[in-house]
């Protein structure tokens, strides 16, 4: 609301701003190669690209929203085709995506890969935790900076 003084002294009110809007993402990948992964396996995306606001809590490898909102999560699993992997990606104890890896072929190096990748909006809580989990396969995730865990927050309400 815009105040046209007529008369002095002034009789508008004080000048309301807005509340500051909280600023979240996150990004960081697996360095290297996790092994004998079962479903109890704790992920732990510590190498991190980004961490605004600071969602990630490498204490325990979950993404923790600091505001509620709507969020945009993304989880990518690289393997050697001798593998695949399954993960979920879990909201509290709810699976809310899946990833499974698929073979795709570099022609510079004559070798096939396997790769996973998904992303979800989701309607997350203040205090809500998301984290990838391990649902089956070969018990092993390739790091080597390609497989990722992201978040951000779209819109908060």
């Amino acid at each position: 609301m815009r105040c046209v003084c007529v008369s002095v002294p002034c009789s508008c009110g004080p000048v309301v701003t807005p509340p500051p809007r909280t600023q979240v993402s996150y990004t960081g990948n697996l360095p290297s190669t996790q092994s004998s992964l079962n479903a109890a396996y704790s992920f732990n995306f510590t190498y991190d690209i980004a961490n605004i606001g600071s969602p990630y809590s490498p204490s325990n490898g979950h993404f923790i929203a600091p505001v509620s909102g709507i969020y945009g999560l993304s989880l990518a699993a690289y393997m050697d085709p001798r593998y695949y992997v399954y993960l979920d990606l879990v909201l509290e104890t709810t699976p809310i995506m899946h990833v499974k890896t698929g073979h795709y072929y570099s022609g510079s190096t004559n070798r096939l890969y396997n790769m996973g990748t998904n992303f979800v909006l989701a309607n997350l809580t203040a205090g809500d935790h998301v984290w990838p989990r391990y649902a089956g396969g070969s018990g092993y995730l390739f790091g080597e900076g390609v497989s990722t865990f992201s978040g951000f927050l779209l819109y908060q309400w």
